[in-house]
């Protein structure tokens, strides 16, 4: 049988989820669906490419086939591969954390120790370990006694400490008095130190530092201001697994990375590196690209701190109440000017490692793909996919745990943040046809100067209209909004056209004619601005006033289904102001009645198929209603008075975050972490309060004609996985979390959510075959109960109409969600 270790939900039969559109490469081709669309594609487009001359071109592909020949060995550390490339062409330093005997050593070794200096064949690699009798003479270099004896002064030989070396090593890091953390740190920071009145420039690039203690430990042993001193100065934070997913790849690593270059690794020189570090100062970052990242610095504050106010408030009442407590959670990155500018720094690096990734095939423009890529900077960095769930399933160290949990919490935090400030920026640079524009760009040089004239005067309206509601030159980062920095891209864009399209004369009069008509258009250009969005949110309340006609039509046909929600509610004072503000779908049933006999399971041929899915005959005879949606946080709360979900912080959210009673909640959300017989619990409560229906899970078959809804497909929409994204949340879209219900196409049934974002429980005990027969009800007895649909954590082939698994039906288990 299947079992599933991953977070998913508890069904009465429901559904959920959410997706914005994926940022497109610079490569990507333009289509007319401007949401798929990125404005880098639009600007790159017209930046000359830096074409490599054979010196570069030589080192670059030693500096690719360096690291590739690397990741081959370091298997599932390939996040630390990236890392080791940004930081070394951004000269920046990398911390290291996790538990003893998780190969830390051993990648800074393979990596760092195996470059050598072209000429001399030399390395150039200090390596120490700390600990509590740690001194400036380990790191900095010993004292120059004879210095001493001669001029009476305290000298050191720096070119035996760490500035005298280009990469190092420092093994616990966090293992030394909190003074001495501070020495190294100062000193990695500034790459010199004073003494004597003259201060000494040393020759570092890049150090990777690593310790064996969990943040909340670094945290307990230093207090608030020396963690936060290390995240600050060191750019790159990730957190190193204690195994591996495979035992082979571990023994690879083992058995290559001991020694000098034992791996037998292409060479890599630090003139290849040195030479890709000068190409940095050749990357162009647009305005709308600094705006951009100022505003990710900067906006990312309030919920930052919000996220940290709730920890510690969390942390005091469980030490008031006598109970263990981790330290408060912070965030692993600053929000401050020397964020922003690492920021910018480590931009230029991803975009000169992406260029000679692409054999100088890209413009050395920054774009909005590239700034994507600075999630490994503004997030702690972690393995992914189903090996790190699997580790957090795993985990009952409450210190892994919360390292764990940091990762998902900062990865979430990051891309959410990108996906809306994309959107919005989106609406604003959309609104123009760019496609069309480039379209008539193209066909310019054969426009007649009629044609040409109207052409430009189009091309003028938007650039003034884009130069109005741009930001000023003293508009604080704080301050700017995604659709400014849109205005900003806009008027970029229309510029660089027109100095392509006419020559440089004629285009910096027209930008100056443009320029100088700003002021007399000012008033008017204001004036359609405010007129079309005030139009725009009239059809935006029209369209929700819409939505919500056609949702209270949805509301379940029994009458009393929203009503015992809000009996459960007065009993526990919360407001139904919480209820009516919900998303009306996860209170509605759809009927479903059988019409005669159906298949259920799928055939040998299908893609995913598996033995214990081999088809049966089964005919339903009475009719039934299910809920459109899984059952969601809010109602869980709301009858049981409490959220067990993992899925329930502010970082988690799509809109639907709120806070009762102190506890946290995405009202809208799937409640997952439930088991079988909670669920079982929540029923019983349900029917209580509303004895005129019987509420009660699906019985498998009833899910499985509830998923189909007349179709015999792979799928509820058809065969055809690639169109899986528009349907449910899973392992290829979903962001490694749940998201809120009813935000995918529904089946034809009319469900949300059948397919993904969480499994769903249903009655039957699991067998290895599927029931069949007239209302079957599966086996008497059993060890686990069936679970359907797949969730966010899996491929395609868990999502298909008949695939299945099970799970323990008591404490412990990983599904969570239900619909009745």
């Amino acid at each position: 049988m299947k079992t599933h270790p991953y977070f998913t939900s508890f069904v009465f039969i429901l559904c959920l989820g959410f997706l914005l559109p994926p940022i497109e490469g610079a490569n990507s081709e333009v289509t007319s669906n401007s949401s798929e669309i990125s404005c880098p594609q639009l600007l790159g487009g017209m930046t000359e490419h830096h074409p490599m001359v054979s010196e570069i071109a030589a080192r670059a592909d030693r500096f690719n086939n360096y690291f590739k020949s690397a990741s081959q060995i370091v298997v599932e550390r390939d996040y630390l591969m990236t890392l080791a490339k940004y930081a070394l062409i951004a000269k920046e330093h990398i911390q290291l954390i996790g538990p003893p005997g998780n190969a830390k050593s051993m990648f800074a070794n393979l990596v760092y120790g195996g470059i050598t200096d072209e000429a001399t064949g030399k390395t150039s690699y200090f390596k120490t370990s700390f600990n509590k009798e740690t001194t400036l003479a380990d790191t900095h270099g010993p004292i120059d006694w004879k210095a001493l004896e001669d001029v009476k002064e305290v000298r050191r030989l720096y070119n035996k400490g760490i500035l005298g070396y280009h990469l190092g090593f420092f093994d616990e890091n966090l293992d030394i008095s909190a003074r001495a953390l501070r020495n190294v740190l100062d000193v990695l920071a500034e790459r010199s130190h004073g003494q004597n009145g003259s201060i000494h420039q040393g020759i570092t690039w890049s150090v990777i530092n690593a310790s064996n203690k969990y943040i909340a430990q670094a945290y307990e042993q230093f207090g608030g201001n020396e963690p936060q001193a290390v995240f600050d100065r060191i750019a790159f934070i990730a957190y190193i697994a204690p195994d591996f997913q495979f035992v082979g790849n571990w023994k690879k690593l083992d058995s290559k990375a001991k020694g000098r270059n034992p791996a037998g690794l292409p060479p890599l020189y630090f003139q290849d590196i040195a030479a890709l570090q000068d190409k940095t100062y050749d990357v162009v970052i647009p305005d709308y690209i600094y705006n951009l990242v100022g505003h990710m610095v900067y906006s990312r504050r309030p919920e930052i701190e919000a996220m940290e106010d709730t920890s510690r408030r969390k942390h005091q009442e469980k030490v008031r109440s006598g109970e263990f407590s981790l330290p408060p959670w912070k965030a692993t990155k600053y929000n401050s000017l020397r964020t922003q500018g690492k920021a910018y720094n480590i931009l230029r690096a991803i975009v000169v490692n992406d260029w000679a990734e692409r054999g100088g095939s890209r413009p050395l423009v920054a774009g909005i793909e590239d700034v994507q890529k600075l999630e490994s900077f503004f997030g702690m960095e972690g393995p992914s996919g189903s090996f790190f769930e699997k580790e957090l399933d795993r985990s009952t160290d409450p210190y892994e745990r919360d390292q764990l949990e940091t990762v998902q919490k900062e990865r979430d935090f990051f891309q959410g943040m990108m996906k809306t400030t994309q959107q919005e920026f989106n609406e604003a640079f959309y609104k123009h046809d760019w496609v069309d524009l480039a379209a008539s760009r193209e066909r310019y040089p054969k426009m007649l100067a009629k044609e040409k004239a109207e052409f430009l005067e189009q091309f003028g309206s938007i650039y003034r209209e884009a130069e109005i509601s741009k930001p000023t030159d003293t508009t604080h980062p704080w301050d700017l909004t995604p659709q400014q920095i849109a205005y900003q891209a806009t008027s970029e864009t229309v510029a660089e056209w027109l100095r392509k399209m006419e020559s440089p004369e004629k285009a910096e009069a027209l930008l100056k004619k443009w320029n100088s008509e700003l002021g007399q258009e000012k008033d008017k250009v204001l004036r359609e601005v405010a007129e079309r969005e005030q139009n725009e949110q009239l059809a935006k309340e029209k369209s929700a006033a819409e939505k919500k006609k056609q949702e209270k039509e949805l509301i379940a046909k029994g009458g009393t289904f929203t009503n015992a929600f809000s009996l459960f509610a007065k009993e526990r004072s919360i407001d139904l102001q919480f209820i009516k503000n919900a998303d009306q779908k996860s209170f509605a049933f759809n009927a479903v009645k059988p019409a005669g006999p159906f298949q259920m399971g799928s055939p040998k041929r299908e893609t995913g198929h598996s033995d214990d899915e081999n088809p049966v005959q089964v005919t339903l005879t009475k009719p039934f209603e299910m809920m459109q949606t899984p059952v969601t946080q809010l109602q869980w709360y709301l009858v049981m008075g409490n959220n067990p979900s993992q899925f329930k912080e502010q970082q988690h959210s799509d809109g639907d975050f709120i806070t009762i009673n102190s506890e946290t909640l995405n009202a809208n959300h799937p409640v997952e972490k439930v088991s079988w017989e909670d669920a079982q619990e929540f029923i019983k409560k349900l029917n209580e309060k509303d004895p005129k229906y019987n509420y009660r899970l699906p019985t498998e078959a009833e899910w499985e004609l509830a998923a189909r809804s007349g179709t015999t497909t792979a799928y509820s929409f058809g065969n055809d996985e690639s169109q899986l994204g528009d349907h449910a949340f899973f392992s290829g879209n979903s962001g490694s979390r749940t998201h809120a219900i009813g935000l995918k196409k529904p089946n034809p049934g009319g469900f949300y959510d059948i397919h993904g974002n969480v499994w769903e429980w249903v009655q039957d005990w699991y067998d290895n075959k599927l029931p069949g027969g007239v209302d079957p009800q599966g086996p008497s007895t059993g060890s686990f109960r069936v679970v359907r649909g797949g969730s966010w954590a899996d491929v395609a082939q868990f999502l298909r109409s008949a695939g299945r698994g099970g799970d323990h039906p008591g404490p412990g288990a990983a599904v969570s969600v239900f619909a009745l």
